[in-house]
């Protein structure tokens, strides 16, 4: 095998475990709020009105551009929203292996690339819905186009680079601090006459018109990127054990390990030429700056430093290559096994997958659904979405007047009767009104999911309320005494799916018994397809009070064929199921039709 080829072997292998690693558990987590935020610019699925939401925000349009457009094209499960970041990831892992090569050669271009494939960080914003790895990407394809003009200035590798420019600038404002360390190299450091200079100058002024279309924006927008993040949940501060938990995280959970072979690969550098110091200056000079600003503009988060990981493994995989050839691939094979076994926590996430599971169980199409979430109101709205299809949402995010937000969702309050609320460290506007029944809502279930202990908020539960409506209008009474007051369902669902049925009861009296209900299901012919017996409520009917209004849940399967089913109750003492209680039209009530759809 020639070493072309052994390369080139060597290369599809990290490549492929690039892809894998990224692809497998892309979807095994649910979308966290700076995520939610991305789906809510791309929700038209179109790059213009995608453009028009990004006006206000802190956020360049190319990645969001770019993905409304491709949702057009493959949809927007999680995995199909994640390949635009996954692909960049692999695009960023090719590149390390060249630009390793060009400075450091073959062997190091490997082996950073190896490292930066697997490394947990790199990772893990490969598979978010965000565009930080569009930035490593557009930031290392940069600096590799830079390095190949300033070897050899010629036509096409200027245009490449004008072009490189215009898109890293286009991706994130962050790319600003690699152009101005490329202009403080070129115009400082760059050994050459003036008129070749002057070639690259031109590049930056024509990437500059390129990018003179979104500059108005940029200053529109000015203040709510000069502000920085500093004060938001997943920010650091500038104290020795933050630091290092970042340090820890830039070196994939290996500082010891890595940031030994980053040293070895530093001092080990014999004459310190450009390529040496830049990527000096744009790994660990860069993350330095960083703290000393975070007090000023709140710089230290790891999606803001992630873009540093790729000039730290270069220095690693150079720093490999000066040990021993017997140690090189140990030291190697044990980095990338760890990065592969262990999945450290990066950004918290709230738990949306359990209350989201919840509500997919007992959601009955048509239920009207209100998040109040506060900023992750879009990610819940987005894994709502995936869970139901296009049940309606309404959501208490821009909301500045409660009273007038009360007042706006009122109609569709009205024209439901059931509603679920799902409720997290946002100051809730509709809960507390359900909660004092308005419009004659009644609580009928409240479950409380918890959130992993690394979310760095204080209320740490997801709560999910669902409230019921009742109808004024009895359904049916029985024996003159028990009051079925109304019964609430779905009346139009799929095969196979559950029916769930909400009786709501009071009594006119106090009574002696026990009783029971009856659900049936039956067929055109009559005949019984699907029947749930059991307690009128949770508490015996024995202990009710006259008046006092009780109710409960039950559920039936629904049969495969589909057609119009009729739904009836019966109430009965279990010691004489054979003689239930009279109402009006007989022992059994019809409750109304329920439609099982075609699949």
């Amino acid at each position: 095998m020639t070493k072309k080829v052994r390369i080139l072997f060597w290369m599809t292998i990290i490549l492929l475990l690039a892809a894998m690693v990224r692809i497998i558990g892309s979807t095994h987590f649910s979308l966290w709020t700076d995520e939610g935020w991305t789906t809510w610019f791309v929700q038209d699925w179109s790059p213009q009105y995608t453009a028009l939401r990004l006006i206000r925000s802190r956020h360049p349009p190319l990645y969001f551009m770019t993905l409304a457009g491709w949702q057009n094209l493959a949809g927007n499960t999680h995995i199909a929203l994640r390949f635009l970041e996954i692909g960049a990831g692999v695009i960023t892992t090719a590149i390390v292996y060249r630009l390793t090569a060009d400075h450091y050669g073959k062997r190091a271009g490997i082996y950073a690339a190896a490292l930066f494939s697997v490394l947990d960080i790199a990772t893990y914003y490969n598979q978010e819905v965000r565009h930080y790895g569009w930035l490593t990407m557009a930031a290392l394809w940069t600096t590799f186009v830079f390095f190949r003009f300033i070897h050899n200035p010629n036509r096409r590798r200027w245009l490449l680079y004008v072009f490189s420019v215009t898109l890293l600038m286009l991706t994130h404002y962050l790319g600003g601090l690699i152009v101005l360390v490329q202009v403080f190299f070129a115009m400082v450091l760059w050994r050459v006459p003036h008129a070749t200079k002057r070639k690259i100058v031109w590049a930056w002024f024509f990437a500059f018109l390129l990018y003179t279309p979104w500059l108005p924006t940029f200053f529109y927008s000015y203040g709510n990127v000069e502000r920085g993040v500093g004060g938001f949940p997943g920010s650091y501060t500038n104290s020795l054990e933050d630091v290092m938990i970042l340090l820890g995280m830039l070196f994939g959970g290996q500082l010891a390990l890595l940031g030994s072979m980053y040293l070895i690969g530093l001092l080990n550098v014999r004459r310190w030429r450009l390529p040496d110091l830049y990527f000096l200056l744009t790994g660990i000079g860069f993350f330095a700056g960083m703290v000393v600003l975070n007090d000023w503009r709140g710089t230290l988060t790891p999606r803001m430093i992630s873009f540093l990981v790729p000039s730290l493994m270069i220095f690693c995989g150079y720093g490999i290559t000066q040990l021993p050839k017997r140690y090189q691939p140990v030291i190697l094979g044990v980095s990338v096994l760890l990065s592969v076994v262990t999945a450290p926590v990066i950004q918290p996430r709230v738990n949306l997958p359990d209350p989201v599971a919840y509500l997919e169980e007992q959601y009955t199409p048509g239920d009207l659904i209100i998040l109040e979430m506060g900023r992750t109101d879009f990610a819940a709205t987005y894994e709502v979405q995936q869970a139901l299809g296009s049940p309606e949402i309404l959501a208490s995010t821009w909301v500045t007047d409660p009273p007038a937000f009360i007042n706006e969702i009122t109609p569709a309050l009205e024209a439901h009767q059931r509603v679920w609320v799902m409720h997290w460290v946002h100051a809730a506007i509709a809960l507390p009104r359900l909660q004092e029944n308005y419009l004659g809502y009644q609580l009928v279930a409240h479950e409380t999911f918890e959130n992993a202990p690394e979310v760095p908020i204080a209320d740490k539960e997801v709560d999910i309320y669902l409230f019921e409506r009742l109808d004024d209008t009895p359904v049916a009474t029985f024996d003159e005494t028990i009051v079925l007051q109304d019964a609430i369902y779905g009346e139009s669902l799929q095969p196979g799916t559950p029916l769930y049925v909400d009786l709501w009861w009071q009594t006119n009296a106090a009574l002696d018994r026990d009783y029971s209900v009856g659900l049936y299901l039956r067929d055109s012919n009559g005949a019984v397809v699907a029947q749930v017996d059991g307690p009128l409520a949770e508490r015996p009917s024995s202990q009710w009070q006259p008046g006092e209004l009780m109710n409960q849940r039950y559920a039936l399967t629904l049969p495969e064929a589909p057609g119009t089913y009729s739904l009836g109750s019966s109430v009965y003492y279990y010691e004489t199921p054979d003689s239930p209680l009279q109402a009006e039209d007989g022992p059994v009530v019809s409750l109304g039709e329920v439609i099982v759809t075609q699949p």
